[in-house]
């Protein structure tokens, strides 16, 4: 059984005293095959599935080229106009599935003649120069008018929007909390795939979108982490993580302001109120809007994280025949077209000299299959045309700041 974190034992943590790495489906976990006490094991598990996720170096080029494409169409468009970067894109905490959220300022044209104006000239660009089929759709009659797009030449979903500055706020204080909570990206990470693989990730389905999930995760290591503020053990923080907001937290009475680290009683808020559980999200930037508002489907997310926890402490009979604790909630098994796309992505981005990342080829066993699906299977091609030099500017490598954000 994985101890609760929260409770102290005097029984001896059990021991894993087989070689997993025996099963050719396991070689990634070698290190910990001998003598490793169970909750430490849990917590390598968790370090290296990020590890996994974390975006190749072609990854990386991959999404900078396709933002500077994006770039140099605008400002053919409209030279005084900027192109910035946000979401987890920005920060780093993308998955290999995630799109490329990208927000237009300062355009001078009138909403929605902009968007087609663009989508027009994407659609051109694609057609024309590469040959590679794009799907482009403008949604013009939204809260939020978006163009949506397919990369087909990689796979790579981009929404643009223009002239809202909230995503660039949005991205600075994740930034901030990424500098204070050393935790959060790991648990972002795990818990993001968690609920993509749940259908329960996308806000306009009733689902957490990754905003909120960070800030339910930054309002969990305010408000409740510091019960275990002896370890940093990533493996008890999840599993607190999931019993508080699968059994403890109130939906129907609380909120969580993490501007202020503190709950509050929803009826304090001038927020419309609902005659049933809600997921209230006091916005850090801007203190009226709540950003859990479009989760209605927060009880079967409630759902999910109660019965992930009471899976994850539950007794094995055969910890052998169970050897990675992480699947007991999540589905990880090996797909080669993962490995197969980063190689494509490698044989298109790659640098002089430069070796494929064969330690991603490795850890592959981890991934669950549809964390990474293009729309097509594509052949190889040579570099892009419209290419320009690299800016590094509003992309993240996934790495650990070393220097405290700019507040700038």
């Amino acid at each position: 059984m994985l101890n609760k974190p929260e409770q102290q034992t005097n029984q001896k943590p059990k021991i894993i005293s087989q070689t997993i790495a025996k099963n050719p489906q396991n070689l990634w976990f070698q290190e910990l095959s001998l003598n490793t006490k169970l909750n430490e094991r849990f917590h390598r598990e968790l370090e290296i599935f990020c590890d996994y996720l974390r975006p190749t170096k072609a990854e990386q080029r991959m999404r900078l080229d396709l933002v500077n494409r994006i770039r140099y169409l605008t400002n053919i468009l409209w030279p005084t106009a900027k192109v910035e970067v946000v979401g987890s894109s920005s920060t780093g905490l993308y998955l290999p599935s995630s799109d490329i959220d990208v927000v237009i300022l300062d355009v001078p044209d009138q909403m929605p003649s902009a968007l087609y104006t663009l989508a027009c000239m994407l659609k051109q660009y694609y057609n024309n120069s590469i040959g590679y089929y794009t799907s482009i759709e403008v949604i013009a009659h939204t809260k939020v008018p978006i163009i949506k797009m397919i990369d087909a030449f990689t796979g790579t979903p981009v929404d643009i929007t223009f002239n809202l500055d909230a995503g660039l706020k949005h991205t600075a204080i994740v930034r901030e909390y990424l500098y204070q909570f050393a935790p959060l990206r790991p648990l972002t990470i795990v818990l993001k795939t968690f609920l993509y693989q749940s259908g329960l990730n996308k806000p306009y389905q009733g689902g957490i979108g990754s905003f909120a999930l960070i800030l339910m995760i930054v309002g969990f290591l305010q408000l409740v982490a510091n019960k275990y503020s002896e370890t940093l053990n990533l493996g008890h923080l999840l599993i607190g993580f999931l019993r508080f907001y699968g059994q403890e937290f109130d939906y129907f009475t609380q909120g969580i302001s993490v501007r202020d680290g503190c709950y509050f009683d929803k009826c304090s808020k001038s927020w419309p109120l609902t005659d049933g559980p809600s997921l209230a999200l006091e916005d850090p930037n801007e203190v009226a809007n709540n950003v859990g508002s479009p989760s209605y489907r927060i009880l079967d997310v409630q759902m999910l994280f109660d019965t992930a926890y009471r899976s994850l402490i539950s007794q094995s009979s055969d910890l052998m025949a169970e050897p990675l604790l992480l699947s007991r909630m999540l589905s990880l098994h090996r797909d080669h077209f993962v490995e197969n796309h980063r190689r494509f992505i490698f044989s298109i981005y790659k640098l002089p000299g430069e070796l494929f990342e064969t330690d991603k080829a490795i850890f592959s066993d981890m991934i669950e299959h549809s964390l990474m699906s293009p729309t097509v299977h594509l052949p190889l091609a040579p570099y892009l045309p419209l290419r320009v030099q690299p800016s590094f500017a509003g992309l993240s490598s996934g790495y650990p700041a070393t220097q405290r954000p700019s507040q700038t």
